[in-house]
């Protein structure tokens, strides 16, 4: 199961330990977009956080703003930290606009 393991030893525990090391190294690639994502959503007054999740290295944040051009700039303003970020919809709620905004690494 993980080719990179030249001699197994003791299977149960050495099985453990490189699933504990791929979860770190998923975690690590969570917390470094959180880390660079969130000086933006915290400077942004009128778009509120209402959830994230965290999927095969791609970030995804609920929020609601107050149209959908704030969502839009909220967008562009992750982008412009070099995150690739695309607005996965968007609907308008009463009088706010909610969407969903997925970040990753650029390139990715």
């Amino acid at each position: 199961a993980f080719p990179e393991v030249q001699r197994v030893v003791r299977h149960r525990a050495q099985a453990e330990r490189e699933l504990a090391r791929l979860r770190f190294g998923e975690s690590a690639g969570l917390l470094d977009l959180i880390n660079r994502a969130a000086p933006i959503v915290a400077a942004q007054d009128a778009v509120r956080l209402q959830g994230l999740s965290y999927r095969d290295g791609l970030l995804e944040l609920g929020v609601n703003a107050p149209d959908v051009a704030a969502l839009d700039q909220f967008e562009q303003r992750l982008r412009a930290v070099d995150l690739e970020a695309s607005l996965q919809s968007a609907s308008l709620d009463g009088d706010r606009a909610s969407g969903r905004i997925r970040i990753g690494e650029r390139g990715r």
